[in-house]
């Protein structure tokens, strides 16, 4: 069950921490083509997860 739990939190802060670098890539790069691209893939980890 810890071993579960611990297993759970790491993956939620990967989602979190992959959330913060797309962030980061459209608020440096703001082009529409980065933006198109970061949505396809935080679409893909979304079907990924849920």
């Amino acid at each position: 069950m810890l071993f579960y739990a611990l297993f759970y939190t790491q993956q939620k802060a990967f989602i979190l921490l992959f959330y913060l670098f797309l962030f980061y890539i459209l608020h440096k790069n703001k082009s529409a083509d980065t933006i198109q691209t970061s949505n396809k893939y935080s679409i893909k980890l979304l079907n990924i997860h849920y």
